[in-house]
């Protein structure tokens, strides 16, 4: 203590109170902060408690579902082809192209048809 050099500070007593009530005021918003904080976390753990829940349904609900198809017989119908599972969508073409160069050679198509 000897050694240490120690600083005196004078306030008055006005800014002693104010400085109090400042210090008070910080105080009071860190314990209400720390309060939400916990009902936050306590939210979040009861959101991801229930998430986890409502995906184990999901996949108990697809796999009831895939059993129950397994276990209905399939039906043919007269002129309706069944698609093979294996066989991917025919992919029309587009005939409008979205496409900057497509618009500039329709456009240049035009002027063209004009000048004639």
């Amino acid at each position: 203590m000897k050694n240490e050099n120690l600083i005196h500070l004078k306030f008055d007593y006005e800014e002693a109170i104010l400085s109090k009530k400042d210090i008070l005021y910080v105080e009071k918003s860190l314990m209400t902060s720390a309060v939400r904080m916990k009902e936050y976390l306590s939210l979040r753990v009861e959101e991801l408690k229930k998430r986890l829940n409502l995906h184990r349904k999901a996949k108990e609900l697809i796999t009831s579902i895939k059993r129950i198809q397994k276990n209905i017989p399939e039906v043919e119908f007269p002129g309706i082809s069944k698609k093979k599972e294996n066989e991917e969508p025919e992919i029309k073409k587009k005939k409008y192209d979205d496409s900057v160069g497509f618009q500039l050679q329709e456009i240049q198509k035009k002027l063209d048809a004009l000048q004639r």
